[in-house]
């Protein structure tokens, strides 16, 4: 088991590498692409608009990261207004503080909740899975786009760390990842 686990972190990291490695620079839809749109969306909430105007969303992704080329269909906000008005905070900060802080919470939120759940279950090597989780390609690709996949993560496992003591609590928990994003 160690040796595989050993390969498997050589793997994982290795391919983490790689991936880290074409992000940079960033260019048009590649690193922070749907961040772009969220923190559009929560400013466009911000001053009383809509995020589904076309207009005014897309006015507000090229203020916000200006791309020389743009594809609307890819730029436009799919994602419950409740998504918008909370992510108005980190849209206040620079674009690329407010990706990092929301990427940094992300990855903090998931590797919280998978350590505690993998330690409930009474994994040994319940850092170094997950250390492996949070470096893998999805959570990476969410990481990379600006999604905030890896805060359903958290609350979809710490949902399953409270069912059993407490299930009406576990169903909130993963009610409330539903309703962020059905």
């Amino acid at each position: 088991p160690r040796l595989a686990l050993g390969l498997l972190a050589v793997v994982v990291v290795c391919f983490a590498a790689f991936a880290v490695s074409r992000m940079f620079p960033p260019q048009s839809y590649g690193l922070a692409d749907d961040w772009r749109v969220f923190s559009a969306a929560a400013t466009v909430v911000h001053n009383g608009a809509s995020p589904y105007d076309a207009a005014s969303l897309h006015a507000s992704e090229q203020a916000i990261n200006h791309y020389a080329v743009v594809q609307p269909a890819l730029d436009d906000y799919a994602d419950l207004p409740i998504v918008a008005w909370a992510l108005q905070p980190l849209a206040r900060l620079p674009f690329w503080a407010g990706y990092a802080l929301a990427s940094i919470l992300g990855l903090a939120a998931a590797g919280l909740a998978m350590f505690t759940w993998l330690r409930r279950l009474g994994w040994r090597s319940a850092g170094l899975w997950t250390a492996m989780a949070l470096l893998s390609w999805p959570a990476l690709l969410g990481v990379f786009s600006g999604q905030f996949d890896l805060l359903l993560l958290a609350l979809l496992v710490l949902g399953m760390v409270q069912a059993r003591r407490h299930p009406g609590l576990a169903g909130a928990v993963c009610m409330a990842a539903a309703v962020v994003k059905p």
